[in-house]
């Protein structure tokens, strides 16, 4: 039988043999953590459900999702199976917060002429721009009026713009049709596979629901959220 020491050497020989792989494999680790903090269990302004499960690892950027509280003393628990727009009211209340979208998302089909495929959709309110650090190669993000008046624009990524219409296509003005219904390009996102369109769109004409799939979150301090959340 090998004893323990002789696996440390096994190990940090096959490590060693193979250091390149290891270091991309370690700031994969790095970049994933450091990315997006998801938090389960928000619904309906319970805020409180944040606080119990919030753990930062360095990023500005939270996403929460709905799900089941967490149970514990002096807590009723419960499910709450939806966010509402009371819940991102209720987010941007909190000291510390810079900016927060509601997002409904959902899977559906983009057509330009014979080209199609199939992506997720993201409905937004338009500090998600912001949130998110959004660059652009042509166009610009939604416009604040089109967001809560059921516009039928949409936001590309630059690689699905190469999937519908080719390599180096100038797209803004152009019309897809998503879900069968025809939607106008105002702006493509570079480096990104992203389908956005505005928060109304999505509940009213794709979706057929208010409630948000996610929230996502920039907070000013990410060194004092657990305070700020607290607080």
């Amino acid at each position: 039988m090998i004893d323990i020491k002789e696996l440390i050497i096994l190990a940090l020989t096959e490590l060693k043999s193979n250091l390149a792989r290891t270091m991309l494999t370690m700031l994969g680790i790095v970049i994933g953590i450091g990315s997006v903090i998801t938090i389960m269990s928000l619904g309906e302004g319970s805020t409180q459900s944040i606080v119990d499960q919030i753990s930062t690892f360095g990023t500005n950027v939270i996403t929460v999702s709905p799900g089941r509280a967490r149970r514990g003393p002096g807590m009723t628990g419960g499910t709450f199976d939806t966010l509402v727009k009371e819940d991102t009211t209720a987010i941007l209340e909190l000291p510390n917060i810079e900016a927060v979208s509601g997002i409904v998302s959902g899977q559906k089909n983009l057509v330009f002429e014979e080209n199609s495929t199939s992506s997720s959709i993201n409905g937004v309110e338009y500090d998600y721009a912001q949130i998110q650090s959004l660059e652009f190669s042509q166009g610009d993000f939604l416009n604040q009026s089109s967001i809560y008046s059921m516009t039928r624009s949409v936001v590309l990524g630059d690689e699905l713009v190469e999937d519908l219409f080719g390599q180096g296509a100038m797209v803004v003005g152009q019309k897809i049709r998503i879900d069968g219904k025809t939607f106008k390009i105002v702006g493509v996102i570079k480096d990104s596979s992203s389908v956005i369109i505005p928060i109304s769109t999505a509940q009213k004409i794709l979706f057929g629901h208010d409630y948000y799939s996610s929230i996502s979150v920039r907070v000013i301090d990410n060194q004092i959220m657990e305070q700020t959340l607290t607080n």
